[in-house]
This record gives structure tokens, sequence and C-alpha cells, in this order.
């Protein structure tokens, strides 16, 4: 701030910590208008307190932080020409993550693209809920069907699209784990389910007939924030993620992301999984797969959970229903083109080896299998850089297979069964299903 002769010192040091507020907390602005001993003897535009008088909540107060310090400072701040009556178009005014802004501006982009090529797919963020990101309450919505009003983003969003004539290609989810420590994080994937369900229910109340045309699409999933991110439990999670939203009508996945940075972390949950640390003896977080060049030491265990996927499924392979008695123990099958069955079988469990029974019916499988794993002897490799082939996914051969047969799966690991089929045969009716044995899992 300058040195402004007609305001004290301990006002440009209120400002400043205001300022501070509304940049690290999002605090409101309604402070500067209800703090009347601060604001002793400053003059304030009729339009600055037009603004403030309006219903907008804390996030919305960008402008309005603005303006007040222009009247503040009125010859060290730059003002806003000509100054913003929001009140003149209220509620049609743009503001900050807000999803009537988000509908109108993305109107205006739809028309732009599609008129440079027609042939481009736009879609439009939503969240899950009727009711979620529900931060402005000046564009409420009926829902058709219930006749129930919402303020929340996705039904705003969808409502003043459809009055704009304009229909997004397809819906986005962005889907992160919530960071509730490994066990509960690596059993959150199966609300992909719902969540594709929930979006499919808001498209048709909203867009009506419409909104069958409109896809669903993830183009941001990822871990925890804590140092899960950077261990083994990320791996698993990426694969049962991928492997739940095959399940769902979604057809795409992006992961967030390939790279992007480390995070020290000063006090990270000692009851994760996880040994990564940093030159300074912290634990840290990373959302990349890989950091700096990718190099084999510069690779999480996320890498190789990617690098195995294409062992499990590829486009056109079909999906068939694989199920597990057991939570900790997670079990997916798939069609390939090439007429083998993949098996994806994921254990949760940090400390216990899981056996299993695996019955699999419409289909005959030779008795020799190749198996592909990757999990804590890989994870332990790269801990005490062992050799490079130690660090990688593990290829084995399994020479019991057939419409029934059993195997241990290690705790905390990502195993792909493949097998091959005695002749070629029609996809499963009874679905590959990996079975919890009737023996009671073991305790801890």
């Amino acid at each position: 701030m300058g040195n402004n002769a007609a305001y004290d010192s301990s006002l440009r040091s209120a400002l400043a910590n205001d300022i501070n507020n509304v940049i690290n907390s999002g605090s409101p602005s309604s402070i500067y208008k209800t703090d009347t001993n601060r604001f002793a003897g400053v003059t304030f535009r009729s339009v600055t307190w037009t603004n403030l008088s309006l219903p907008i909540p804390g996030i919305g107060q960008d402008l309005n932080n603005r303006m007040t310090l222009e009247d503040a400072y009125p010859t060290d701040l730059a003002r806003l020409t000509p100054a913003v009556n929001l009140s003149s178009n209220w509620p049609d005014v743009y503001l900050p993550h807000d999803a009537w802004t988000y509908a109108m501006r993305f109107t205006n982009y739809y028309a732009q693209m599609k008129a440079a090529d027609p042939t481009i797919k736009i879609g439009a963020v939503a969240d899950i809920t009727e009711d979620g990101t529900s931060n402005y309450t000046n564009h409420p919505v009926v829902n058709p069907r219930t006749g129930v009003t919402h303020n929340g983003w996705t039904p705003v969003m969808l409502t003043y699209l459809r009055s704009n004539n304009v229909i997004p290609d397809f819906l986005i989810e962005h889907k992160y784990a919530p960071n509730s420590g490994d066990t509960a994080d690596l059993l959150w994937s199966k609300s992909w389910a719902s969540d594709a369900a929930s979006l499919r229910q808001m498209l048709t109340d909203y867009l009506g007939s419409a909104g069958s045309n409109v896809t669903l699409e993830s183009t941001e999933n990822g871990g925890g924030e804590d140092r899960q991110r950077v261990s083994l439990v990320s791996s698993l999670f990426y694969a049962d993620s991928l492997a739940q939203l095959m399940q769902t009508e979604i057809n795409s996945r992006i992961w967030w992301d390939m790279r992007n940075g480390q995070n020290n972390l000063t006090s990270s949950d000692n009851a994760l999984y996880g040994w990564r640390t940093n030159s300074s003896g912290y634990y840290y977080s990373d959302a990349g797969i890989v950091y700096g060049q990718g190099y084999v030491t510069n690779r999480y265990p996320t890498f190789y959970a990617g690098k195995l996927m294409p062992r499990f499924a590829a486009g056109g392979d079909q999906v068939v229903t694989a199920g597990s008695d057991y939570q900790l123990l997670s079990a997916y099958a798939v069609k390939r083109t090439n007429g083998l069955l993949s098996l994806l079988v994921i254990n949760k469990s940090s400390y216990a080896s899981l056996p299993a029974s695996v019955a699999v019916s419409g289909y005959v499988p030779l008795t020799n299998a190749s198996i592909y794993s990757y999990g804590i002897p890989q994870d332990e490799a790269a801990r005490t850089n062992a050799p490079t082939q130690a660090q990688d996914i593990a290829t084995n051969s399994f020479s019991s297979a057939g419409t029934s047969f059993s195997y241990t799966f290690p705790p905390f690991s990502l195993t792909v069964l493949a097998l091959s089929p005695t002749h070629r045969s029609s996809p499963p009716t009874r679905r590959p299903r990996p079975c919890w044995p009737a023996a009671t899992p073991p305790s801890r």
C-alpha cells in the first residue's frame, strides 16, 4: 500500500490483513461494511454500498473486495472504469464459482468452438448430487420430475444450458479419494456406479430426451492428499478405480496426473502405509505417477499400475461381471478380443495373504496361464534400490488353471491372471467369480 496521510498505519495494517484473509480463506467483504470503526473517515461510493448490500456469499466477493479497497485508497489504487453496478442486472451477474455464470460462458465458448470445428466434442463439469457445490442462491431451479427446488451446480448449469439451446456433448466428473485412511480410500471406488446413476438421472430430469445423447467422462481421478499418493496404496487405488469405472457407462478416465510436483508433509498420518521421504527426511505427496524425467528411480507405484492395466484390458474388450465374497479382495474380469479371459484381483489388505477359490462358468481355460503382478516385493525393491527388474511387474506361469482352481493373493497386490481358452467360446454366462472359501477370513 502507498503511504497516504489520510489513513493511519493501523488501517493500512488492517486492510493488509483483510487482503491476506481474502486470498487465503475467502473471507467475505461484509467485514468492510460492518466494521465502522475501521473505516471511520472513508467515503464509499454509492455503487460500492449497493453491491455490498446484495446477498452474495463470501466466495463471490472478489469485485466488492476490489471496490472497497479502491474507496479506502482512492489515490493509491487504480479504479475499475466504469465502476460495476451488480444490482443493475441482479440476479443475472457473473460471479466466481457460479453455475449460472459457467452456463452463460459455456454457451459462448461452445458456439465459438463449434463454429471453428463442428466435429469437436465439448464437455461440461458437473457435481454428482443435485445440491452439491451450491455456492449461490440467486438462480434456484426446480426439478421437473420431483418438483423440488435446488441451487446445486449441476441442476442450475443444465437448466440454463437448456434455456440457451445448448446441450453439452459430455458431462465431466472430477473424482478424488477422500483421504480417509488406506482401507477407506481403497474401498471408496465402489461409488463410481452411484455417481454414474446420479449424473444420468440429472441429465434426464433437466435436459429431457436430449440428455440421452450426452455421455459421461471423468477427466480427473486421483488418490488421497497424504503420502498415499506416492505409496503402493495409490497403485491399488489406480487399478481399482479404473476397474470399477469399467462397470459403469462412464466412457473414459484420465488420471491426475503424469507429472505434478512433490509437497513436503510435516504432519503425515502415521497410520498410512508408505516409506518415501525427501532429502530433508519428510514424507511427501505427489499427484504425478513420475517425477523429473521419469527414470526408474523417479517412478511411483502408480506408474507400474498403469503399465499393468494393458495386461488386463484394452479397447474393444468385453467387460464381464466378477465378484468376491470378501470386501478386501476385489475381482474384475474382461473377455479379450483375442479370446483370452483376464482376471484382475486386488488384495487391499496390508498384512494378509488371501486364499481364494476361483470358479469359471461358460469358459474352459487351459491349465497353463500367465500371471502378472505388482505389490510389496516390488515396492520394497524400490526402497532398497534393488535392480530395475526387481522393481518392475513380475511375470510368472501358473499350471493349475481350469474352471475351478485356487490361488493365494499376497497383501497389497495387483494380480492379473491371463487365461487362454481350450477352444473359442462365447462370453461366460456365469461370470468368473473369485470367491472367499468357506473358512472365516484371517484375523489380524
